[in-house]
């Protein structure tokens, strides 16, 4: 019975060392860049996400971001910063291969604040008319 046990461990063992390599392959990377519309410079600090991961990275000063360990299959990617209009993309990630990506965001309208915290559309606060009695 003992040999048998220690047969089977030996067994089990073996293959959970087989499947880390494998499952080590399941993962693929996404690089690329983000950068302006409105004159092609590269964003620096853009957060650039995964959605449904969990990953993120930060674009560097050249724009530039790269987020390992994606699991494979199609996920949506966002690009953003603050001031700057959001980029959206599917991507398919391939086991053990890089997926490109690039983004280019422009300028984001600004909206003024009300008093109670709500967002204007119009940059001019309405006025109560007068009541007339």
């Amino acid at each position: 019975m003992y040999r048998w046990i220690a047969t089977c461990f030996a067994a089990c063992a073996a293959a959970a060392a087989l499947a880390a390599p494998v499952r080590a392959q399941e993962t693929g990377a996404v690089r690329g860049t983000v950068t302006l519309e409105e004159n092609g410079d590269p964003v620096h600090g853009a957060v650039v996400l995964v959605v449904g991961t969990g990953g993120f990275a930060l674009t560097d000063e050249r724009g530039a971001f790269a987020l390992e360990n994606v699991p494979a299959g199609s996920w949506e990617v966002l690009a953003q910063r603050e001031n700057l209009t959001t980029g959206r993309r599917m991507v398919t990630v391939e086991a053990g291969e890089t997926a490109e990506v690039d983004f280019v965001v422009g300028l984001s309208p600004i909206r003024p604040i009300r008093e109670n915290g709500t967002v204007s559309a119009s940059p001019v606060p309405r006025r109560r008319q007068a009541q007339v009695s």
